[in-house]
């Protein structure tokens, strides 16, 4: 198997990656969480599928995990065929997301993503997460 992808286009030539810090023209567009200092958030933005995008990061300031959030009414299925094509088959692993009642796992000794889906239907609510495994 291919490594998963480690960092997302953000911008005209702008990179934010796992296991780095937020690069400053980066930190820009984003927000502090004010109830957690180790969250940021885009101001706004579209950013290929997702509406929105949470970053954490650790004791460093370095990227830790990102929690990748899609416009209401995206279908489940269609996603997972989406990621499907651009990263392959699911590979399984331990990394899960909590209350999830559909989810799908790519993993490799590095990374971890996850699509999930909680709800049902119209009240269905579908994201991802890439969370960075290594040390």
């Amino acid at each position: 198997m291919e490594p998963l992808f480690r960092s997302i286009q953000v911008g005209d030539n702008l990179q934010l990656a796992l296991g780095e810090t937020i690069p400053q023209d980066v930190m820009n567009d984003m927000e502090k969480d004010p109830t957690n200092p180790s969250k940021y958030k885009f101001k706004s933005g579209e950013f290929s599928l997702a509406e929105s995008i949470t970053v954490t990061v650790d004791a460093s300031q370095r990227v830790q995990r990102m929690d990748f959030g899609y416009e209401n009414g995206m279908d489940y299925a269609w996603q997972l065929a989406n990621f499907i094509n651009q990263i392959g088959e699911p590979t399984g692993g331990t990394c899960t997301a909590p209350e999830a009642q559909q989810q799908s796992v790519w993993k490799d000794s590095q990374t971890c993503f996850v699509l999930w889906a909680k709800g049902q239907g119209s009240q269905s609510k579908i994201g991802s997460t890439l969370t960075n495994l290594a040390t």
